[in-house]
């Protein structure tokens, strides 16, 4: 395994970590579930962009640090909140070019169709159609539906 495969591998088990953490915590915690120092969840299934940090629940939250109260520092959350209309693709480039050259670069997408952002006790619901590029044009393929924890669960690992 060379250096950046390795790099990819323990970026996407630190993600299902953090994930795993909010399964029996529902404190906020320091460990990011992403990291988007590229831009994009590194190591992730899907090419999800810094953008959707929100959605994912990372934050800045008041701590104190070091005995200083009130520094402000990134945290992760488990109330995710992907909403109606978000679109997600499995390449970086299909984010920053024209759609004529963003689509020779995809090849799936993901389009939430319905969704609650989860809350206490509630980990939100989301219903996603999945498209899938065939003869050069993204068709429908299959609708997810389950949680927001379950959801992000498939950005990371593939759905």
């Amino acid at each position: 395994m060379n250096h950046s495969t390795r790099d990819t591998a323990d970026a996407r088990e630190a993600s299902l970590t953090v994930l795993e953490f909010f399964s029996k915590n529902t404190r906020r915690c320091e460990s990011l579930i992403a990291d988007f120092s590229s831009g994009f969840a590194k190591g992730w299934a899907w090419a999800v962009k810094k953008d959707f940090a929100s959605a994912l629940d990372i934050t800045l939250s008041s701590r104190v640090v070091k005995g200083k109260p009130n520094t402000e520092v990134w945290t992760s959350g488990r109330m995710f909140s992907f909403a109606k209309g978000d679109i997600i693709y499995d390449a970086p480039e299909a984010y920053s070019n024209t759609w004529s050259e963003s689509l020779k670069h995809i090849n799936q997408s993901l389009e939430v169709l319905s969704a609650t952002s989860a809350d206490v006790g509630f980990e939100g619901s989301i219903e996603a159609q999945l498209y899938e590029k065939k003869d050069g044009v993204l068709i429908k393929t299959k609708v997810f539906r389950g949680t927001q924890r379950q959801f992000v669960e498939g950005l990371i690992l593939g759905f």
